[in-house]
């Protein structure tokens, strides 16, 4: 007869160290408390990754896995890259900043409703707002050029049709 004691176990445990598992929680309860305060007040908050002392490759994937990734996703071009992720948890996106080698040069985990580096500027929407006047201002579309450039791909014009169906 078999004894319990005979019957092979193993324990399965959570990826990464306990030090990892530790570190990502300590982590995650910071977002949860400054989410909790950006619902009340309004204030967003940030942790700057690389301000932190650097954490072990499993730490940064277990707090990867952990957050997770959510609908939203954009890709900024300017002197650097950007890139920004909504996680899992509305509120919450992790920003990555890239030199032009790929490489990180800053990563955050911001809280806030739409990352600083999505908002139009006030001075680039009142630029973009004189460019467009401008071009309304030097070719404003009529109904003759509108249905004009309707025959020439071969389309009926809306003009002719009447309003579009909704």
């Amino acid at each position: 007869m078999t004894k319990l004691s005979d019957i092979p176990v193993r324990i399965d445990r959570p990826r990464g160290s306990r030090a990892d598992v530790a570190s990502v929680t300590a982590i995650l309860t910071e977002l949860s408390e400054m989410l909790a305060n950006f619902v009340e007040t309004g204030q967003p908050g940030v942790i700057d990754l690389r301000q932190r002392p650097r954490m072990r490759k499993a730490t940064y994937q277990t707090l990867k896995d952990a957050l997770a990734t959510g609908e939203v996703s954009a890709v900024v071009d300017t002197e650097s890259k950007v890139e920004v992720l909504e996680t899992q948890y509305p509120g919450v996106w992790w920003v990555t900043h890239r030199d032009e080698r790929g490489g990180i040069l800053t990563e955050l985990i911001e809280i806030t409703a739409i990352p600083a580096i999505l908002r139009s500027h006030s001075t680039e929407i009142q630029a973009g707002l004189r460019r467009l006047q401008r071009r309304l201002a030097e070719s404003v579309p009529t109904r003759e050029s509108v249905a004009a450039m309707d025959e020439t791909t071969d389309r009926p014009s809306d003009a002719d049709n009447g309003p579009p169906a909704l």
